[in-house]
């Protein structure tokens, strides 16, 4: 059985479920809410769909009072598995208005609500895999970009990489996989890279030994730093350094 009505709640509400008990579809027509999955944060505004799929995991908050016309029920059987919101096409969003009109009359038709309800239906289980799953590569890069981004500022940082990425709330491995599809590097690579860049500056810039860089750096020893440097310039950084006086040199000259 299908349930037709109208939502309105203040700033501040908020819902959080780990196994959504039917599928619902929810036309927001002024406000705001903000979406929370496990693949996406979603801003909601006036004139967004969002799709609340049977046994999703999701939470909900309102950021301003909003108003929203949806229907639910335990049959419509989106073909999504996870929520996710669109910006309503004008079709749509005329098809809901019907629905509105209806229910705001004295003696609504439910089986021309019904048959408003699955035409908007069979409009949107076309586009939903497509939507889901560009939402999900939006997704996937928007976090290697976050792991970049950490990992750069936390250059200096003793703590671990699990316990630097461990609020993004994904596995290591998850987190690895998603890091070296958009920048072809793993994560720990994009690290010693990195650090070596700030070997570097600090050699050339500070004039302190390779000693002091590797403490300063947190490595476990010169040893280490030096086998990890030429792991990425393949040469020593005293190699390194003596190459890069050289060439200062020259251009001095010059």
């Amino acid at each position: 059985m299908l349930n037709i009505g109208f939502k309105n709640h203040q700033k501040g509400y908020s819902y959080k479920t780990k196994n959504y008990w039917r599928d619902q579809v929810l036309l927001v027509q002024n406000g705001s809410l903000l979406l929370k999955t496990n693949k996406i944060i979603s801003k909601i505004k006036t004139d967004q769909l969002i799709l609340f799929p049977k046994h999703s995991q999701f939470e909900l908050e309102c950021l301003k009072h909003y108003n929203g016309l949806f229907f639910a029920g335990e049959n419509i059987s989106l073909k999504s598995s996870e929520a996710t919101s669109f910006i309503c096409n004008e079709t749509i969003k005329q098809l809901f208005l019907l629905i509105e009109s209806e229910l705001q009359s004295p003696n609504p038709h439910l089986e021309l609500m019904d048959s408003i309800i699955n035409s908007i239906l069979i409009k949107l289980n076309k586009p939903i895999n497509k939507i889901h799953k560009l939402s999900t590569i939006e997704y996937q890069k928007n976090l290697a970009q976050q792991i970049k981004s950490i990992l750069e500022v936390s250059v200096h940082s003793n703590t671990s990489t699990e316990v630097l990425l461990e609020h993004l709330n994904l596995s290591y491995k998850q987190l690895s996989r998603y890091f070296q599809k958009y920048f072809n590097c793993s994560i720990k690579k994009y690290q010693i890279k990195l650090r070596i860049e700030k070997v570097k500056e600090l050699l050339i810039q500070e004039k302190i030994s390779v000693t002091t860089v590797a403490y300063e750096l947190g490595f476990s020893s010169s040893q280490h730093l030096s086998n990890q440097f030429k792991l990425i310039t393949n040469c020593t950084p005293l190699e390194w350094l003596k190459d890069s006086n050289n060439l200062i040199n020259k251009n001095t000259k010059k």
